[in-house]
């Protein structure tokens, strides 16, 4: 045993009390000068903490509870886990990061992942967030969902006849899955829900930008990005050619996904074929419109001539 000076690598100069063979001590106090001294540690913890602290504020998160150490330390913590969840619902991780974090014990594409993730969001006990931090995030949200009561159950929509929904869906020459991908406009956001996991999908829809929310893949439209019905248009077109059902419930949108079709100078029965329409359903959806440009290579009958009265 013997007293050391050795200079840290922050340069202040600190006595240690080394144990062992001299080579032992030595190679002891070799390490210590690459490490930071205990004040300029401490002093970096604690404004790491203090960073975490305010941003965990600034979230909205609630104050924790518990002595002044036990808070500045969960602190950091909090802020780890709950990022990780966050980032894996939104599709921000890469296999590899989601096998690390959640293993099998949770799924991030869950639907009912967001409630959990709330109750995490939720814990304001410093001691908890503690005795946690060495567990993967998926544990943690496993622990939660089992104490969390079901939800009150929402009152059902409306339901939609099956002539409706026969009407809404567009299908393609060749599907790879029977299950139809349902788009929906929410304010200034789209939303593509197909309740089936597919990789295919996932990469088709991540590289037009779309996140997972925690319960569909949405993408939020701004100015820079157009118009929100050209958007969807444009994700429905791209489905359709992958060989996905699409479902639009918005009669226009579904005619201006057909009109650009048709616009790849495809004819009527080339766009009913690619669609799983009939003829008669896409001459349908071109009369609804009132838009003579649908119209401009239709064969009319001789017995009626444009902008003659009857």
């Amino acid at each position: 045993m013997a007293w050391t000076t050795v200079t840290h690598s922050c340069g202040h100069a600190d006595r240690h009390q080394l144990y062992g063979r001299g080579r032992d001590r030595d190679w002891r106090a070799e390490r210590l000068a690459e490490e930071p001294c205990d004040a300029c540690r401490r002093a970096e913890f604690e404004a790491k903490n203090a960073d975490a602290a305010a941003a965990n504020a600034a979230a909205g998160l609630p104050p924790l509870t518990g002595s002044e150490k036990q808070i500045l330390w969960a602190e950091s913590i909090r802020l780890l886990k709950i990022d990780q969840a966050h980032r894996a619902m939104i599709g921000a991780l890469s296999t590899l990061e989601l096998q690390m974090l959640f293993g099998d014990e949770v799924d991030p594409e869950d639907p009912a992942i967001g409630i959990v993730v709330d109750a995490l969001r939720a814990v304001t006990s410093a001691r908890w967030w503690i005795d946690r931090r060495d567990l993967k995030v998926s544990c943690l949200l496993a622990e939660l969902a089992k104490g969390l009561t079901p939800p009150p159950a929402a009152t059902p929509a409306p339901e939609i006849g099956a002539d409706a929904i026969a009407e809404a869906t567009l299908r393609p020459e060749t599907e790879r899955t029977p299950i139809p991908v349902e788009l929906r406009i929410i304010r200034d956001r789209i939303e593509a829900r197909l309740p089936e996991k597919r990789d295919d999908f996932r990469e088709l829809v991540k590289a037009l930008r779309y996140t997972w929310s925690g319960e569909a893949w949405a993408r939020t439209i701004t100015a820079r990005s157009g118009p929100i019905d050209d958007r969807l248009v444009e994700l429905g077109n791209r489905l359709l050619s992958a060989g996905f059902i699409v479902r639009v419930h918005d009669a226009e949108l579904r005619r201006r996904i057909v009109a650009d079709l048709i616009g790849m100078g495809l004819d009527d029965l080339e766009v009913s074929k690619n669609l799983g329409m009939d003829a008669d359903e896409v001459l349908r959806l071109k009369q609804n419109t009132g838009i003579a440009e649908l119209f401009r290579d239709h064969v009319w009958s001789t017995a009626w001539e444009p902008g003659r009265d009857a």
